[in-house]
């Protein structure tokens, strides 16, 4: 669902969930950043745009992980609750 989105090369990090996010980021030609943890705190969200990150999985099943900046938008939820919310930042350009 997400591939029409994305731009090879471009930076992906998670709230958790290591080795899914891995294989998400292998599947859609993107580098993983690696896991951030709950985004509960300003220097954890700017954490994110110093590492010019383009793509956010949040796997947490009350939202704990949800970037709360404005210019991170979601971009597909799903709707069974086993997988990702994916958010993209439109702070950041592409390589």
């Amino acid at each position: 669902r997400m591939k029409p989105f994305v731009v090879p090369g471009e930076r992906l990090a998670a709230d958790g969930r290591w080795i899914e996010s891995l294989a998400v980021a292998y599947h859609l030609g993107v580098r993983f950043h690696g896991v951030r943890g709950d985004l509960d705190t300003l220097a954890a969200e700017q954490a994110l745009s110093v590492q010019d990150i383009d793509w956010y999985l949040d796997w947490s099943s009350d939202g704990a992980g949800t970037p709360s900046g404005p210019e991170w938008s979601l971009v597909v939820a799903d709707k069974a609750g086993s997988g990702p919310r994916i958010y993209r930042s439109s702070a950041v350009t592409s390589p």
